[in-house]
């Protein structure tokens, strides 16, 4: 018998979070499901976990390296679900995600099913999950799009849905071009296929920050540029779909952000994002920072405040990462 779900689940040297990950999908209230885990050529210890795994329910697939958007695409050319549902190699579902998440779609394959989620560390029992102005159903998802970012945190990540397989088949599969932020993208182009969204009230998703391989950490030239081209083509997505002064705004917001995270680097790519704020109608966003940061910013312009920061992390925080990274790969070996 077929499985229900699919549950594609990328992975590249996670042995730190993957067995709590793996363990949070099989323990799982719904039993209909697959879990599919693409090992995207770690070279650490997730195959040998994911080998100690005996659950029939494991589609385990192995490849060269080739990044998370080509590691799902191949998940999704394994599925053989009516509904796949994207998760990480370092995040944890709650025992009932998957049973809410396909009851409050109710057998309405034209819609998104999103859960409640919370940022967490190491202790997910210390996760404050909060009450959002997105928990609620949507039947316009324009409308759903701008609410979280203008109301709630902008969360619009891809382990959030369980997806209809024609939602998918209509969106398109991952863009393989984009490494940083490519969810943007992905999401955007799901919510344009769909008619809205069911909230899955009981649902919930632990969503873990810090970790050292997440390609959300990643700040090369290559990353920067995915960012400002995920931007670009979300952006074309919506505009397409309602080309309003709300959106026009929450874009120009959006890449104005990502100006204050990038300066002093990449010029070109600032240049560009400039160019977008201008077309888009300005934006009034200012920058975000900690307290030094604020504190700074009071008595000096902010692009002089940028600079001290990258240089302090170029010439102090940047090597010492890169030792501690070289001393952890060298337990590793042993």
């Amino acid at each position: 018998m077929k499985p229900i779900i699919s549950i594609i689940m990328p992975v590249y040297n996670a042995q730190n979070y993957l067995t709590e990950a793996v363990e949070s999908v099989l323990w799982q209230t719904f039993k209909s499901f697959e879990l599919i885990i693409v090992n995207d050529g770690s070279i650490d210890a997730s195959e040998a976990i994911i080998n100690g795994f005996k659950d029939p329910r494991i589609v385990y697939l192995k490849q060269k390296n080739q990044g998370q958007a080509n590691a799902s695409n191949k998940g999704i050319k394994t599925a053989k679900g009516r509904y796949i549902k994207f998760f990480d190699a370092d995040d944890v579902l709650n025992p009932l995600h998957l049973e809410k998440q396909y009851l409050a779609l109710n057998g309405h394959d034209c819609y998104l099913a999103s859960c409640q989620w919370a940022y967490f560390y190491d202790n997910e029992n210390k996760v404050n999950f909060q009450k959002e102005y997105t928990h609620k159903d949507y039947n316009n998802p324009i409308n759903w799009f701008y609410d979280t970012h203008a109301y709630d945190k902008g969360m619009i990540g891809a382990p959030l849905w369980l997806i209809p397989i024609k939602i998918l088949d209509k969106a398109g599969h991952w863009d393989e071009r984009l490494s940083l932020n490519n969810d943007f993208d992905f999401s955007t182009r799901l919510l344009v296929a769909s008619k809205g969204v069911k909230f899955a009230k009981g649902a919930r998703l632990f969503y873990r920050k810090g970790v050292e391989n997440s390609l959300t950490l990643k700040t090369n030239k290559r990353a920067f540029q995915s960012a400002l081209l995920t931007t670009e083509l979300a952006m074309k997505t919506i505009l397409s779909a309602e080309n309003s002064e709300r959106l026009r705004k929450l874009f120009a917001d959006r890449f104005q952000s990502w100006i204050y995270q990038i300066y002093p680097r990449e010029k070109i790519i600032i240049s560009k994002m400039k160019t977008h704020v201008r077309n888009l109608g300005g934006s009034q966003l200012k920058p975000q920072g900690g307290n030094l940061f604020r504190l700074l910013t009071t008595i000096l312009p902010w692009t002089w405040v940028k600079q001290l920061q990258y240089i302090m992390h170029k010439t102090v925080w940047n090597p010492v990462l890169k030792y501690k990274q070289r001393v952890k790969f060298k337990n590793f070996k042993k």
